[in-house]
Order: C-alpha cells, then structure tokens, then sequence
C-alpha cells in the first residue's frame, strides 16, 4: 500500500447555522489520484480550502507527513508543499501570464531584478504541457484578463505545478476545459502521479472520475461515507453512496413528448455579426436543444447576442414577435435569463453575499418602496430547499 502523505481526521466546519463538514475525513497518498466525489453542497471544496489554509475549520485534525498541522493561509501551505488549482481562479488581470504563475516565486537577476527573459522561457516550457490545444494569443507576455476561461484555467493549473509541491488538489479544474485539454491535464497528472506526487481530483463527471483516479471518497451532507478503489467499484455504486438509500437516481429519461407541432419559441435567421456568420436554427416551445462546436467557435457570442450584449445583422423572433434588445436589461425584461460560462466575471459579484447574488436579476420587485428583505430572504430559502433540500441558504455569506 503506498504512503499516506496527508490526512484529514473529522473535520467539521459551520458557516452560521449551516454546517458544511461534519465529518470530513480523506487520506491522500503519495503516487495515487483520490477522488473526492459528492453532489453540491456536500464539502468537497470546503475541505479543500481548510486543507490549503484558505479558510480555517472548527474541530478535527490535518495531518501532514504524520504530524498535526494548521496552515494559516495558502502561502504557508504551498510553501509546505500543498497547493490547490480552483475553479475560481487565483489569478490577477492586469498582470501577464508569466506573471502570474511566477507571482511571489520570480527569478531575479544577479543585481536584484525580475529576470522576464528566463521567466517568459520557463513559462513557455510549461505550455508545452498544453501545445496544441490553445490560440496563439496565449504566450507569456500576454495580459491575462484578454484570455478567454479555458486559457485562464490552465495557467491556474501551470502555476501550481510551477511550484512542484508534493499535495495537489483540482478542485473542478476540467470544468472549463475541452476535451483536448482535459487529455492534456490527465497525460500531466500521469507524469506527476509518477513523480511520486499525492493529487486529490474533485470532478462531476463520472467519466473523468473513473479514467483518472485509483481511489474515490464520497462525501454526502458533509460527512465522509464511501471508500472505494476505482478498480472494485462502478458509477452506480457511487452515486447510491452520494445520494443515499432514501433518493431517487434517475438513469434516464423515458418520457419523450412529441413536439413537431409545438408552437416556434425561438426562430434565429441569418444573425450576423463580428463573430457570428449566418446563424439560423428554430427552437420550438418544450424543446431542450444543445449548441456543440470546438472551442472559439461563436458559441458563446450567440447566446451574448441573444442576451443583448451585442449588435447583429439578421432577425431574432420570440413566439413571432422580432426584437432587437439594445442591453442585457431588455432580454431581462422578456424573461429571457442567461447563465454565463464565467460565472467569476459575468455572473457574480464576489464580495457580496449569496442573498445579494441570488437576488440580482429582481431585487426591483421586492422595493414597495422599502426594500422588503424578509420577503427576499423567504423567496431565496424556496428556491434553494428546491434545489437542495433541507440545506437552505447562506443568507449573509459572501460568495
């Protein structure tokens, strides 16, 4: 059996009066991938922050090469050789891509300089590990708040191997990867797994789970209750453990209705513009249609379009009526919603809490003409025991 490098003995941790960990309990081993499996809400990434020192738990142990440990903040856990790639990246905009992988570990010149021309070199070195798979806007002198998220997601993971740490934890880090990218991660978590590194993987997707790792631990409601090797397991067995013996897992659906002769909700007719080429297709009403293409094919742009974000040539019509919305809060206003792929800089406002947040697109409605927060609050609570049930909402919880 290989090394435990770290573990987590029943950490519990509480934001208010919900608790996200009651028993957060992992061995992570050096030359092994663990999946730390779970739906949301269940802790994963919560135990991943209180493992890199991003926030602090309330009881239980980490062990760390078989001493008890508390990092205080990231930086002392990457300096001890535990770092995290998040899908809420770390990076800073308004700095290059050499910048910010080398951030606070920069090679200097012999007279106490930045050395750009050895830190640009050793950049281009690590994407190597990605050639083939990204524009060639991206290279190390390119400002990173130009990148589109895929771009930002694999410099996040470059630098965190830039630092060669022993305790790697991606935490959803192929979520805005494509699938030549996502080979290209597994081909570099291969080599380091070689290297003899411990790497926690925390993914979705099923597929993912059972390619890469060799171990999966399932977490439900914050507690740990699964221990699996991938190789005596299968897809069913783990998600029964993450849902647990009282749900219902639907393995597909069955019930098709016929709509050929639904009435047209969405009829797009030759939408032109900087990015788009003669884009026509119909959606009828009751109808679930997916938008496929490679990476930086206008995908996004057309649902930017929709949303009013940008002008086009053509003709847009919602059940027979034309429209042509001049900004976001026109399509707002034609209960036309739009869930953004960036959630971090088109989604969400970071430093407000998740009431604020929830409440962003409708805060309007509840003004009568004092804003009616007790209404808001119960609105929110609904919603969220709707798609979580008995977890409710972290009413002033930043995001």
């Amino acid at each position: 059996m290989k090394s435990i490098c770290l573990r987590t003995r029943e950490i519990k941790k509480r934001f208010g009066g919900v608790r996200a960990l009651v028993d957060g309990s992992i061995e992570v081993r050096a030359g092994e991938v663990l999946a730390l499996v779970g739906s949301n809400g269940s802790g994963k990434s919560t135990l991943a922050k209180i493992i890199t020192g991003v926030i602090n738990y309330d009881d239980g142990e980490v062990i760390y090469h078989d001493k008890p440990v508390t990092f205080q903040n990231p930086m002392v856990a990457q300096k001890a050789g535990v770092m995290a790639v998040y899908q809420d990246l770390s990076l800073i905009p308004s700095l290059t891509v050499a910048e910010n992988i080398w951030l606070a570990n920069e090679t200097l010149t012999n007279g106490g300089f930045l050395n750009n021309q050895v830190m640009n070199k050793k950049t281009n070195e690590l994407l190597e590990l990605f050639s083939g798979t990204f524009q060639k806007s991206l290279h190390p002198e390119a400002y990173v708040r130009a990148l589109p998220p895929d771009e930002k997601q694999i410099i996040e993971i470059l630098k965190a191997i830039s630092r060669d740490p022993e305790v790697i934890i991606f935490d959803e880090a192929t979520a805005s990867l494509d699938s030549k990218q996502v080979n290209c991660l597994f081909d570099l978590i291969n080599q380091l797994k070689q290297e003899n590194k411990a790497l926690v993987f925390i993914s979705h997707r099923m597929d993912e789970i059972f390619r890469i790792a060799d171990r999966a631990v399932v977490l439900r409601n914050g507690r740990t209750v699964g221990d699996a090797k991938i190789s005596e397991t299968d897809e069913d067995k783990i998600v029964k453990m993450m849902v647990g013996s009282h749900e219902v897992v639907v393995n597909g659906i069955t019930d098709f209705q016929d709509i050929k002769d639904a009435e047209d909700a969405l009829i797009v007719n030759n939408v032109e513009n900087s990015r788009l080429t003669g884009v026509s297709f119909t959606i009828k009403k009751g109808e679930l249609v997916g938008l496929g293409g490679l990476r930086g094919q206008g995908q996004s742009n057309l649902l930017h379009t929709l949303f009013g974000n940008d002008k086009f040539l053509g003709s847009i019509s919602i059940f027979g009526k034309e429209i042509q919305f001049k900004h976001p809060k026109d399509a707002m206003n034609a209960d036309i919603a739009l869930i953004p792929g960036d959630r971090a800089t088109e989604g969400l406002l970071l430093i407000r809490s998740i009431l604020e947040n929830f409440h962003l697109p409708s805060w309007k409605k509840y003004s009568k003409p004092i804003l009616d927060m007790k209404q808001a609050s119960r609105d929110a609570e609904k919603m969220s025991d709707q798609l979580n049930p008995g977890n409710g909402i972290l009413r002033n919880a930043s995001y």
